[in-house]
């Protein structure tokens, strides 16, 4: 009887380990199938483009199962196969980084040259171990450098987890958005879910203006990454015209734009926007929403573009005013979280007044803790809070 007993048991545990094993096996992700472009239907919209790969030691952290690289790795890959052959000058640099690749924190193992779906996968095979800090802002540097020589519009792509670095990076990507202009957009690829990670990601796809964020998950199935491939490296060719034209029909009565700011006037919800301003699609001048840290008034090198900008639109426009309305978390008190708007408020004010803008023009307004955006049970939505928003009005 004891016998049985003891067979029995030995047959739980085992049972018990094998089911462990199993559930500690890589989940791999869905299968994927890539998109294939029809290359008569599409054009560049890019010339040249840079993938900027984190190689660093946390990217040796597990994620969904299998390690942050491998998936990295794999995510490039799904790019690479959905890229059309067509006239792009490609870029891969790494940084970390492990004992697989050179001893440098910083490496370019590929381009930039003409572009090679082949060549650009060998060029990834070989990223097979991590290592080392995480040079974010080294790894930019050194591909402003790479690009030196592109004629044309640049994609720069980082990919990585975001962690483990500071403010260089941003400093980094805006001196390289400084360098390159209007022909550079920035684009980054989380890879997991690390808060701040995601902030350090979004901020740096922030800096480049034109480009934007996502997380790995959502760009790996084939529809995903398709979407992803589209918005960054390809615009819709323009049509054939097979027969000519009919003989044209009177024209219509042309729609208004008063202010000029491509948005007709029965779709503008700002009518009067100032000549030269960006504007969203209801034709609104996006202004900056300047963060602030906890219990600061500074304002970051980060947005020191953008006010630059506001105030070339004011110098512009002398019809324009502005006001300044400043906000903070709701940790403090009421009349220390005041001080602290009003401080914002006046900060921002300020730095435009610098920017030779008279202070005729301006007015502020602190509205403490009192004005919330997001919520303040998490540290992203005491981050949103702690602002300054710019409203601007005419005489």
């Amino acid at each position: 009887m004891m016998r049985k007993c003891l067979n029995t048991l030995f047959f739980v545990l085992i049972s018990a380990l094998l089911v462990s094993c199993a559930a500690q096996q890589v989940q791999p992700l869905a299968p994927f199938s890539p998109h294939k472009f029809q290359t008569d239907q599409y054009q560049p919209k890019t010339d040249n483009f840079i993938i900027i790969f984190d190689d660093s030691s946390s990217m040796l952290e597990k994620y969904n199962g299998q390690r942050k690289l491998d998936y990295a790795r794999e995510i490039v890959s799904r790019m690479n196969r959905t890229i059309p052959e067509l006239k792009f000058a490609g870029a891969l640099r790494t940084f970390g980084q492990g004992a697989c690749l050179p001893g440098k924190t910083t490496s370019k193992i590929y381009g930039l040259t003409a572009y090679s779906e082949a060549d650009l996968e060998n060029a990834l095979n070989t990223v097979k171990c991590a290592g080392g800090r995480t040079p974010m802002g080294i790894a930019l540097g050194a591909a402003t450098g790479d690009l030196k020589p592109a004629q044309g519009k640049i994609a720069a792509i980082m990919v990585g987890d975001g962690k483990d670095t500071d403010t260089a990076p941003v400093r980094a990507a805006l001196k390289m958005k400084k360098q390159f202009g209007d022909r550079l957009c920035i684009y980054t690829v989380l890879i997991g879910n690390d808060p701040k990670g995601r902030a350090n990601m979004e901020q740096i796809a922030k800096a480049g203006q034109c480009g934007f964020s996502v997380n790995a998950d959502q760009i790996a199935s084939s529809d995903g990454m398709a979407d992803f491939v589209e918005k960054v490296f390809l615009t819709t060719a323009p049509k054939k015209v097979e027969a000519p034209p009919p003989a044209p029909k009177p024209a219509p009565a042309k729609p208004k734009d008063s202010d000029n700011d491509g948005v007709l006037d029965d779709a503008d919800s700002c009518p009067t926007t100032p000549a030269g301003a960006r504007v969203d699609r209801n034709g609104c001048w996006i202004l900056p929403t300047v963060l602030f840290d906890t219990d600061k008034w500074n304002i970051d090198e980060f947005y020191h573009l953008a006010l630059h900008e506001v105030a070339a639109i004011m110098k512009d426009n002398p019809d324009v005013k502005m006001q300044f309305q400043g906000n903070a978390d709701s940790r403090g008190g009421t009349k220390h979280n005041q001080m602290l708007s009003e401080n914002r408020a006046r900060a921002v004010m300020e730095y435009l007044m610098k920017k030779g803008i008279g202070k005729e023009r301006f007015s502020t307004r602190g509205y403490a803790a009192t004005n919330p955006i997001a919520s303040n049970l998490t540290t992203e939505g005491m981050t949103k809070n702690r602002r300054t928003e710019l409203v601007p009005s005419r005489y």
